[in-house]
């Protein structure tokens, strides 16, 4: 699975991130010219190269554009709030994505 970062706009197949957020891909995740990550606008998730990688400022080369992720699936199902039984007491509780939400 590849880091995803988020852009602003991607524009003519190219983006950019600048000031801290550039400053932390460049000084913690320490990228680099070449290197290939998933970039979204929040409307569309591209594969992207770094063009450059410079203190405050990271451009990106979008390479293709990716299919959108399946939604995840959520299945509903049925149990007691309490060990104590009662009538009409149930409460849903969904599996999404590995996790439980009640």
């Amino acid at each position: 699975m590849r880091r995803r970062f988020f852009v602003d706009e991607v524009r003519s197949g190219r983006a950019e991130i600048s000031g801290d957020d550039a400053r932390h891909l460049t000084r913690v995740l320490r990228v680099e010219a070449g290197q290939r990550y998933e970039i979204s606008d929040n409307r569309n998730v591209y594969l992207a190269e770094i063009d450059t990688a410079r203190k405050e400022h990271v451009t990106f080369r979008t390479l293709e554009k990716l299919a959108p992720p399946a939604p995840a699936v959520a299945a509903p199902t049925a149990r007691s709030t309490s060990s104590a039984p009662q009538s009409g007491t149930v409460s849903s509780t969904w599996r999404v994505a590995g996790f439980l939400i009640s």
